[in-house]
């Protein structure tokens, strides 16, 4: 939707960058902050820059930073609870090619069971926080 996403899956990734640390390096303007040690700004940006960190929160604690910024989110999802009871469905699963050469042809190894839920209903509740989100210009 067009937001930079701050916490992101390594093979998910759309930037390139292999770590928070070398995501959060990438902004001069985050190294600036750093270097002045003046927190506020360093939120500030970061809130501006990525909007899982403005909705969320985020500490950013790097090893070797003298700065630690910790950025209170005002969105709080709650655990959510089955509506109905589930029933879980295993399957033993394997694969179809050799792992080692036994020179007899294909062999199927058993690697191991896979889990489903066939259906399931969730109910889940959350709350922001009115002024966090204000600070946060959320």
């Amino acid at each position: 939707m067009g937001y930079n996403i701050f916490v992101q899956s390594a093979d998910r990734t759309d930037d390139g960058f292999k770590s928070l640390k070398d995501r959060a390096d990438s902004v001069t303007e985050l190294k600036a902050a750093s270097k002045a040690k003046d927190e506020d700004e360093y939120a500030k940006i970061a809130c501006e820059k990525w909007i899982d960190v403005r909705g969320f929160g985020q500490v950013f604690a790097f090893k070797g930073d003298k700065l630690s910024v910790g950025v209170r989110g005002p969105v709080s999802i709650r655990i959510a609870r089955s509506i109905n009871p589930i029933v879980i469905n295993e399957m033993q699963i394997t694969k179809s090619v050799n792992s080692v050469s036994t020179g007899k042809g294909k062999s199927s190894d058993t690697m191991g069971m896979k889990y489903n839920i066939g259906y399931a209903l969730y109910e889940f509740s959350g709350s922001i926080n009115v002024q966090l989100a204000e600070k946060n210009r959320l």
